[in-house]
């Protein structure tokens, strides 16, 4: 019986996030291989786009290397997230926010509005009813 030389590291992936994960492993020194589960590959080609995802394989050797990478890239990147959100907080809001309020309400009073319409004529229709 032969020995698996590559092991699954990730699965599910599109095909605009597996180029970062493959840089960031290749800069490491690790190669990557990509596999289309399922009919992935032929829908890829046929369609453009691959419902199952992309995995990434690396090999057996490297495969705990490989994941401290990608755990430390996360790290950092939650870093970085929890800063911008500080400055996101202490900036003033956009004027699109207060468009999406306004915006909001309008969609609220048309639909209260309408709901008072549909009972008027819903009143008006029963009287009309009643007096046949």
């Amino acid at each position: 019986m032969k020995k698996k030389e590559n092991l699954k590291l990730l699965g599910n992936y599109s095909k605009h996030e597996i180029p970062f994960v493959e840089s960031i492993l290749e800069s490491h020194d690790i190669p990557t291989l990509r596999k289309y589960p399922e009919t992935g590959g032929y829908l890829d080609i046929y369609m453009g786009y691959n419902a199952f995802g992309i995995d990434v394989y690396v090999p057996v050797q490297k495969i705990e290397e490989a994941r401290m990478i990608l755990k430390s890239g996360e790290e950092k990147m939650k870093m970085n997230s929890r800063y911008k959100q500080k400055e996101d907080k202490s900036e003033s809001k956009s004027i699109f926010t207060y468009f999406s309020f306004i915006m909001k309400g309008i969609l609220i009073i048309f639909i209260i509005l309408n709901i008072g319409f549909l009972f008027s004529s819903l009143f008006k229709f029963i009287l009309k009813l009643l007096k046949m």
